[in-house]
């Protein structure tokens, strides 16, 4: 009787010390894990109460059928409905090892994630890369100082999609802003690309 006693309350507390295992594990919700419980515990009071009429049987005959009932579910149960599932998962992983080893080992990422996109763009356009990396150069005042400035370049988008014209004034304050050399790079670009 201390023998099963020690399994049943091993197997009670066992669930709930695992718990966060087994909802991340088998992909569970919180709620459903609580209501396999309730369902659970209600079986048991059920079980309890047809317990006290089967006195007759012996309660040391009932808790052993019962322990081994269990032990079998547990074998069987387990290996039908759950290894299955926990198979699949691992059979992906084993199966796609390859390729993924073959993307992490690369240095130069190619593909349809964003990365990929963005290397494979600039592997395919070398001229324009060129093209970007002497203009960011030439204009590195003017970058500096529209980086240090966001809301000169929100301005200057903004009225550049309306169409506007700006004002004297208000080229005075993007002036002040941005200072002498980038102000004079933004207004006179050097070439028609550049606009």
């Amino acid at each position: 009787m201390v023998a099963t006693t020690i399994v049943l309350y091993y197997q009670l507390y066992l669930a709930g010390g695992v718990a966060t295992n087994i909802l991340r594990g088998l992909h569970m919700s919180f709620t459903y894990y609580v209501n396999v419980n309730v369902i659970g515990y209600l079986l048991g009071a059920t079980a309890s109460v047809v317990a006290g009429l089967a006195d007759r049987y012996g309660r040391a005959n009932i808790v052993t059928a019962g322990l081994a009932l269990v032990g079998l579910l547990c074998l069987f149960a387990l290996s039908i409905f759950f290894v299955p599932k926990i198979v699949t998962t691992a059979t992906t992983l084993v199966e796609q090892g390859p390729a993924v080893q073959a993307v992490v080992a690369n240095p130069t990422p190619v593909g349809a994630t964003t990365v990929g996109k963005g290397a494979s763009a600039v592997a395919a356009n070398p001229a324009t890369v060129a093209q970007l990396q002497t203009i960011a150069a030439r204009d590195s005042a003017l970058l500096a100082a529209l980086k240090t400035h966001p809301s000169v370049v929100a301005a200057l988008a903004k009225a550049q999609a309306s169409g506007a014209k700006p004002t004297p004034a208000q080229l005075g304050q993007i002036k002040a802003a941005l200072g002498g050399p980038a102000f004079a790079q933004l207004i006179k670009p050097q070439t028609a690309g550049d606009l």
